[in-house]
């Protein structure tokens, strides 16, 4: 639900993804059962971007990357820091 959550936020106008990309597991995985008792999760379909890009194993690019640290979230939210001041400066 996070790739498509995010992907229907970059058609939204004047909305921003930022953070980093996604990792591209939108086919609703479904679990599977080896005889030997490994458990594998499969897509059960496969989703795109509207300009045709397959989603699934790719991800979707943000429209502004932010890497976050574990320093940012300590005693405190740096990447809501970072955006609240990128607002402010807009």
């Amino acid at each position: 639900s996070n790739e498509s959550f995010i992907q229907m936020m970059k058609q939204v106008p004047n909305a921003q993804v930022i953070g980093m990309k996604t990792y591209g597991s939108s086919g609703n995985p479904i679990p599977h059962e080896l005889s030997n008792g490994v458990v594998i999760y499969l897509p059960s379909w496969q989703a795109y971007t509207l300009e045709g890009k397959l989603i699934e194993g790719n991800g979707v690019e943000p429209d502004l990357e932010m890497i976050t640290t574990k320093e940012d979230f300590q005693n405190k939210d740096g990447l809501f820091e970072k955006v609240m001041n990128m607002i402010k400066k807009d």
